[in-house]
């Protein structure tokens, strides 16, 4: 009985981290940099397809991507495998703007993706959905469009109802998609502040119900997830999408800047842009640069902007 339960073990699949699992990946133009921090063993992985926005799977084994096609800069969704290097497409038709849903002429040209997230259990893929028509319809407004959800192992999708019909009319420009640490809750952008809603797809928090003054008279951009209660924020008084890092006490409403919770320079959440982070680190991302700080506040490194970080579940 003994050698039978060692063999079986033997037989069942790891269900943890590899330890040299890549924690940070950065997209050079080739392809991807993939990088354990603590062992700094990196490996490249090169990509034919044009990348624009995406995300690293927290079981360590493959990214999802999103192409950049044409002048909107949008397209489809890829999956890169790191054992065997393969890219594999997971999108190829519309699914959601379509004549079914969408009578002609209204249907636009092509339906193209953007903002791609992978959920903490790595089984699921948020992104946003745009009508695209190559032209100058292709605005904010133009591209606007809800989100979903793609379950990996059926591809199967779903709209998240909440981002389909906003304020009662249609869907917003809803985009930058972050799952909650549990993976219960997205929080996400529109042009204006942003919301928080369950998985499910349930009615919309507004984050500027929740903001005292002075900062709900200004753009407030959610960024990412610090714990299940608390967001992090950019507090953008030009409403240009870059501004001063904050936190968001979800329970209190209080608004704390990011030295009272972060020891770094003050520079560092200045003109920020975007935020990744888990339990062990920070990635604040300016225009031309990515600092990675440990959440204890020591400075790692800084790559140019196209780095992204792998949650830890």
């Amino acid at each position: 009985m003994k050698g039978l339960a060692l063999l079986l073990l033997l037989l069942l699949p790891s269900c943890g981290k590899h330890e040299d699992a890549p924690d940070l990946a950065v997209y050079t133009g080739q392809g991807f940099q993939l990088i354990n921090i603590e062992s700094k063993n990196t490996r490249f992985i090169p990509c034919s397809v044009p990348v624009g926005s995406f995300s690293i799977a927290p079981n360590g084994t493959f990214l999802t991507f999103v192409s950049r096609e044409g002048r909107s800069g949008m397209g489809q969704i890829y999956r890169l495998d790191y054992e065997t290097s393969q890219i594999r497409k997971l999108t190829t038709a519309a699914f959601y703007f379509t004549t079914n849903r969408f009578p002609q002429p209204e249907v636009p040209k092509r339906e193209l993706y953007s903002d791609v997230e992978i959920s903490p259990d790595s089984r699921s893929v948020v992104f946003a959905v745009h009508s695209v028509a190559d032209n100058d319809g292709d605005d904010l407004v133009g591209l606007s469009g809800p989100l979903a959800i793609m379950d990996l192992p059926s591809s199967k999708m779903r709209i998240l109802n909440s981002t389909e019909k906003v304020d009662g009319e249609g869907p917003a420009f809803a985009n930058s998609p972050r799952w909650s640490n549990d993976g219960k809750k997205l929080l996400m952008g529109f042009e204006v502040s942003g919301a928080i809603a369950s998985d499910t797809g349930d009615t919309l928090l507004w984050l500027a119900q929740r903001m005292p003054k002075p900062f709900d008279e200004v753009q407030v951009s959610p960024k990412s997830w610090w714990s299940n209660k608390e967001i992090l924020c950019v507090w953008d008084s030009k409403r240009s999408g870059i501004g001063k890092l904050i936190r968001l006490d979800l329970t209190t409403g209080q608004v704390s800047t990011t030295a009272s919770f972060l020891p770094i320079p003050e520079t560092a959440t200045e003109d920020v842009v975007g935020v990744d982070i888990n339990s062990r680190y920070i990635l604040i991302q300016h225009g031309e640069r990515s600092e990675l700080f440990r959440r204890t506040g020591e400075l790692l490194q800084t790559w140019h902007a196209g780095a992204r970080l792998r949650l830890f579940i």
